[in-house]
């Protein structure tokens, strides 16, 4: 839902599979999943529908590119700690 939230994708559209249009927001859900939340790579590729856990790792590299290079993603993992950690 947060993931959702801040790329503007449609929630559902984070299970379709090979869908060009969420890769963004699939890649930064997968690393969020991965070094946050402490979900396995099996649990990720359940998750996602039905993905590779290769493709979970692609995903995670995505991610951390798409962080270290978007400006408007470079703050997302603040901001899920924040909105977390007060739900907590």
């Amino acid at each position: 839902k947060f993931i959702a939230e801040e790329t503007g994708v449609n929630e559902v559209m984070l299970h379709v599979k090979n869908s060009r249009n969420t890769k963004v927001a699939r890649a930064l859900a997968t690393l969020l999943m991965r070094s946050l939340c402490n979900y396995k790579c099996s649990d990720i590729c359940k998750f996602l529908g039905n993905i590779t856990q290769s493709r979970v790792s692609k995903l995670c590299c995505i991610g951390v590119d798409i962080i270290s290079k978007d400006e408007r993603y470079r703050d997302i993992i603040n901001k899920f700690i924040i909105e977390h950690a007060a739900a907590a």
